[in-house]
């Protein structure tokens, strides 16, 4: 099987996560020649799908792959078709995302679909360009905890940002940077000295969110 682009990872950050990749994740896959349908079964064991989709159907599932693809539940019918092969055992939710990316590109019934994804990818390269340029940015483009899975207000922002994308609402580029800037704007930090702690044999920190 041929490995994946950086695009084909992309549209499968946008299925399972609803958001643009973070560029050194982007890179590590796309310099470890995974194919499309590997990557996509590792996104649906990720806690960032999981912790999303916990307790739900799996029609609820399949929605929830299309809203973040083409900001629409899927059709009856469409869904009906899934449900019964992935619960026959004969598909797995796991790799049905790339399977969804293909049918948009593919079926020119999907045109519509297609128009959206487009969008949708081509405005999670840019964040994603946008991201590598800067350090404070890159650093605070991740979950708050990742166990329990908290998303954190970057990740949760970015992902709206994206969600807003439609055919016809394209961001600019000038959007994409003030976006990217806003994530790196509140960096996290935590000052300590001498005269603020109490002497011991440790320290603890609480964080609030």
């Amino acid at each position: 099987m041929a490995s994946a682009t950086a695009t084909q990872l992309q549209q499968l950050y946008i299925a399972y996560f609803g958001r643009a990749a973070d560029p050194s994740g982007l890179e590590y896959w796309v310099d470890a020649g995974t194919t499309t349908e590997l990557f996509a079964a590792s996104m649906a064991a990720q806690a960032e799908w999981t912790t999303v989709t916990s307790g739900k159907t799996t029609g609820q599932k399949v929605d929830q792959l299309y809203i973040n693809l083409f900001n629409r539940s899927a059709d009856e019918s469409g869904k009906a078709y899934w449900v019964g092969e992935i619960d026959a055992g004969r598909m797995d939710i796991a790799t049905l995302g790339k399977d969804l990316v293909y049918a948009a590109i593919n079926d020119p019934k999907n045109a519509s679909d297609k128009a959206i994804l487009t969008a949708k990818t081509d405005t999670a390269i840019a964040i994603t360009n946008e991201l590598s340029k800067s350090v404070d940015a890159s650093k605070e483009y991740t979950a708050d905890s990742k166990t329990p899975y908290i998303a954190g207000s970057d990740i949760t922002a970015s992902k709206a940002f994206l969600t807003a994308v439609t055919a016809t609402n394209i961001p600019t580029t000038a959007e994409i940077v003030a976006h990217v800037a806003d994530i790196g704007s509140l960096v996290d930090s935590i000052t300590a000295n001498s005269a603020s702690v109490n002497e011991g044999t440790s320290v603890t920190f609480s964080i609030e969110c």
